[in-house]
């Protein structure tokens, strides 16, 4: 007695490829999604990822950012202070010229002077004392209050507190201090 060949194509074995196609191309459509989300809503704001970056508009310019809203916002930082950065003509940068993180500290500098250029807030920049580089030496006692100075340093925590007419930026790790520039120019533009 000879045995039937099962089929390859039987009704039972289409259905049961069909359910794995959609299990498989389902699930793989929602992490897909997940991972290539390009575009998110904060306050109103529409943030695109554009060449590796989060851009925002507002007053009808692009601001460039490394991180969302949803990933700086829970550095703190006072009414008083981001009243401060918010109305202000002028920011004037220092930081140590000897400080263990004093690339990442001039990369957020950099990146900071330029986003502020776009919104018309003159950036100025210097050192809390003598440097190699002939810097213009910039104190937390300035004689321009109404000039906000943000000083970034090392420290031990993510922070951005007030230190006399210096707003202060703190943190241990290059990531944070990306972060924090990034808390700052979200609350210049009034996005967070």
């Amino acid at each position: 007695m000879e045995q039937e060949k099962p089929k390859l194509f039987s009704k039972r074995n289409v259905i049961a490829l069909f359910i794995v196609f959609i299990m498989v191309f389902g699930a793989g459509g929602v992490v897909v999604d997940q991972l290539a989300k390009e575009s998110y809503e904060y306050n109103g704001i529409r943030i695109v990822l554009k060449n590796n970056l989060w851009t925002a508009k507002a007053d009808g310019k692009e601001f460039v950012f490394n991180y969302l809203p949803t990933d700086v916002e829970q550095i703190s930082m006072s009414t008083e202070i981001g009243d401060r950065l918010a109305n202000t003509l002028e920011l004037d940068f220092t930081s140590d010229a000897d400080d263990k993180d004093k690339q990442v500290i001039a990369y957020s500098q950099f990146v900071l002077s330029k986003e502020l250029e776009k919104k018309g807030i003159y950036f100025r920049t210097g050192f809390t004392g003598d440097n190699e580089f002939n810097q213009t030496i910039i104190k937390c006692n300035n004689d321009a209050p109404h000039v906000p100075i943000l000083y970034l340093k090392n420290g031990e925590n993510v922070s951005i507190t007030s230190e006399g007419s210096c707003i202060v930026g703190q943190a241990s790790n290059e990531i944070d201090f990306i972060r924090i520039k990034d808390r700052i120019m979200y609350r210049i533009l009034g996005i967070i």
